[in-house]
């Protein structure tokens, strides 16, 4: 929207100085729309100009990664799926939004941050079936290890984000090495290391990979 990139032209050149303002609350109301919270307008020095966090340069590593390539290409573009703080902190989300303007004008990006709680979480955790034992989990490679995406219905150990070795024999180590193919019925040895029958899927355009498992 030429609108927002507007509002955010004459804020920085020092036009309107209420037009900052004025942006902060259309993007709320925006967001608010597409189901996130906390906008944040970020400028091409990796700043927050206008938002909760206005005058911090603190964005979590995976935020301020996806701002440099959307300031970069002018393309949106999305954080991942991230962990807040320690490994088995909040998950967050955040896509990263160019403000569509003249190459030659300032350049800034807005951040929305979306909680997957309230959502992608939300569904994985419907069955299409009544089913004890059903469970579906999002599975992301980190380093040696798999870690789940989402938290799982029986947690080992206490930890509701089991990470895995993915040298190991589990069912998400072998679909994320490779060795065992997406799309058909597969057995194998879940989280817990019992015996299970299971499909698995890449998510497109994501490092992620989605298995639906049923006990055995």
């Amino acid at each position: 929207s030429v609108f927002f990139a507007g509002l955010y032209e004459k804020w920085r050149s020092g036009a309107d100085p209420a037009a900052g303002q004025q942006l902060v609350e259309r993007l709320s109301i925006y967001a608010y729309s597409i189901g996130a919270s906390q906008p944040l307008v970020v400028d091409e020095s990796m700043h927050i100009a206008l938002g909760t966090q206005a005058g911090s340069d603190e964005l979590p590593s995976p935020v301020r990664a996806a701002v440099k390539l959307a300031l970069d290409d002018g393309q949106v573009q999305s954080s991942g799926l991230y962990r807040a703080g320690a490994a088995n902190g909040a998950a967050r989300y955040a896509l990263v939004v160019p403000l569509r303007q003249a190459p030659a004008l300032h350049r800034a990006v807005v951040v929305f941050a979306v909680d997957p709680e309230e959502s992608l979480f939300a569904l994985l955790r419907t069955s299409p079936v009544p089913n004890a034992s059903a469970e579906i989990v999002l599975w992301m490679r980190d380093g040696d290890q798999v870690v789940a995406l989402n938290d799982v219905r029986r947690p080992v150990a206490g930890m509701p984000y089991p990470r895995l070795p993915l040298a190991g024999d589990s069912l998400a180590a072998r679909v994320l090495r490779g060795d065992i193919g997406t799309g058909t019925k597969i057995d194998g040895r879940d989280y817990r290391g019992n015996a299970v029958m299971a499909v698995a899927q890449k998510v497109p355009g994501t490092d992620w990979f989605l298995i639906a498992q049923v006990d055995s």
